[in-house]
């Protein structure tokens, strides 16, 4: 009761009253509430230095080990703190830890507590005794700062020796498939594939289209559309599993979809990758549990709570995406990765952009989905300005493809950067479904973000002929990659069309418009679905005698 009050005071507006309520908190509970209150500064949008962050984590994620030592459990606050952990405003900023601190982050995911949540060490799951919100004693860690000896955090695919560098950890075993062993589906046998996501399906959609005519039986369920299914599999529903050491039952209602599937495949890795990953799976036969990861997830405590010694094969559309992981999971986690992990672009067609262009494309500089503050507009428009200088009797436009802007901030910029360009030049499309047609008008794709995996975008506008101008997106471009350094732009895209500036961006399309060997539309029809889907069909365990299936 206390804790709701505090939070009605303080988002009221009315903190001191909050304050001195919180002095009257019992010692035991001041963690928690230095945790909420830290939480609630950045929900209302406050500034809070990231080395306030790390030490209230850090104090809070030690508390928590003692209670455990102790055989104390705490699911209520041990999810009020990695929602503290993992808060947007720290891991989505420019300042990511996960991101830009590797070394950092991984000094929290150290702790005992967090190894617990990753389901390490499971056969140690079950406690002595709960907390007072489950029955308890009442939560009371003394505040003390908890620093474990600091793990070298692991790179790109490189898993390697990093069970024995993080305290012994020891990891539950995948138990066998009463399937065939491989996954694979017997040749001739109707192949059941079941897609199920809690986000959405826009991105599996096309591949769910060539399966369906390849002679794949496919079910999607989307569990966001079911409120009991929804509940199910929220993140504190994980947390509670993981510290109770309990694997839960299957949900009645996916037990038949999921003992019809030869290969489930969750899309994307949210919460129900996260608890269907340390679920009953023997239910239901053990079918083959597919996750994949597109980027975003990275940044959430999705892949921590993920149990990957349970999936049979994490697939990423992007070859940096693991050394994201690494900043957001125990590396005794991602061991059981090794050998599992498979880049894969998404399935799409390019002869859908393959039209004729326009007259006056050439002189056309486009850049997809411009509204999202990530998109960074202001860059691009650095580009084309760039070039209206160099060629000043060119008619360089900028085109902006979908909806404007709603954060105010971000309009703001992009606003004063147009304002620098020629007047006339910025031309917005506003919301629209036919990107094809659009992109007839273009003759220069630009990626202007400050963060993608593949970006589709880009990828369309190469398919319709457009030179691509990649910006080495600043919050991946200096990753580790095995033993070496490299940018995450230059993974996907070749190294010619990445740049760092918006003046070198101006000069390779200039440079292209003269001689470029680079061919973009070949380029894009090799990451098309004739290439993709046979290896997804790999993947999924499906045996085919052709591409045709």
């Amino acid at each position: 009761m206390g804790f709701q009050a505090l939070h009605v005071l303080a988002n009221r507006g009315y903190p001191r009253a909050a304050a001195r309520l919180a002095r009257m908190t019992p010692r035991g509970d001041q963690m928690r509430l230095r945790t909420l209150a830290l939480t609630w500064h950045l929900d209302g949008g406050d500034a809070v230095p990231v080395s306030q962050w790390k030490s209230v984590c850090n104090l809070a994620l030690g508390a928590l080990d003692q209670e455990l030592a102790m055989g104390t459990i705490h699911p209520r606050v041990t999810w009020e703190v990695l929602q503290l952990l993992f808060h947007p405003r720290i891991q989505q900023g420019p300042r990511s830890p996960i991101l830009h601190d590797g070394l950092n982050m991984q000094s929290l995911l150290i702790h005992p507590v967090i190894h617990r949540l990753a389901g390490l060490n499971e056969a140690h799951a079950v406690p002595r005794q709960l907390s007072s919100e489950e029955g308890g004693d009442t939560f009371n860690a003394e505040l003390s700062d908890v620093s474990p000896q600091l793990a070298t955090a692991p790179t790109l695919l490189d898993f390697a020796d990093v069970q024995a560098r993080t305290r012994g950890a020891t990891l539950p075993q995948r138990a066998s498939s009463n399937r065939e062993e491989s996954g694979i589906c017997e040749e001739g046998k109707v192949f059941h594939l079941l897609i199920v996501t809690d986000v959405n399906t826009t991105f599996i959609q096309p591949a769910v289209d060539w399966w369906g005519k390849r002679g794949v039986e496919v079910r999607v369920r989307n569990v966001a559309e079911d409120g009991l299914l929804r509940r199910w599999c929220a993140f504190s529903q994980t947390v509670t599993d993981r510290l109770t050491g309990v694997r839960p039952d299957i949900p009645d209602s996916l037990v038949a979809d999921m003992a019809w599937a030869d290969t489930v495949w969750v899309e994307w890795c949210s919460g129900l990758a996260a608890r269907l990953s340390g679920a009953r799976l023997e239910q239901v036969g053990h079918p083959r549990l597919v996750v994949r990861l597109h980027r975003f997830e990275t940044l959430t405590p999705a892949p921590l709570l993920t149990q990957w010694c349970h999936v049979d094969a994490l697939v990423v559309v992007a070859p940096f995406i693991p050394a994201m992981m690494a900043g957001a999971t125990p590396a005794a986690a991602l061991n059981a990765l090794r050998g599992r992990v498979e880049v894969v672009g998404n399935a799409w067609e390019p002869r859908h952009y393959q039209l004729e262009k326009t007259a006056d494309a050439t002189h056309t500089v486009a850049l997809i989905g411009w509204g999202a503050p990530v998109k960074d507009a202001p860059w691009a428009a650095g580009v084309v300005r760039e070039l209206q200088r160099r060629q000043p009797e060119a008619n360089w436009t900028l085109l902006l493809v979908g909806a404007a802007p709603t954060r105010p901030e971000y309009r703001r910029r992009c606003q004063e950067a147009f304002a620098s360009l020629k007047p006339g030049s910025v031309v917005q499309t506003g919301h629209t479904d036919d990107v094809p047609r659009i992109l007839q008008r273009a003759g220069v794709i630009v990626s202007s973000s400050h963060i993608e995996s593949q970006h589709m975008g880009l990828l369309e506008g190469a398919a319709s002929g457009c030179i691509p101008v990649v910006r080495n997106w600043p919050d991946v471009a200096d990753l580790a990659i095995g033993d070496r350094r490299t940018s995450g732009a230059r993974t996907v895209y070749p190294d010619p069309w990445v740049v760092d500036t918006p003046v070198e961006g101006a000069m390779w399309v200039l440079r292209a418009l003269e001689n470029s060997t680079l061919d973009p539309v070949r380029f894009a029809q090799a990451r098309g679905s004739d290439a993709v889907m046979p290896e997804l069909d790999r993947i999924i365990g499906r045996v085919v005698k052709n591409p045709e299936g």
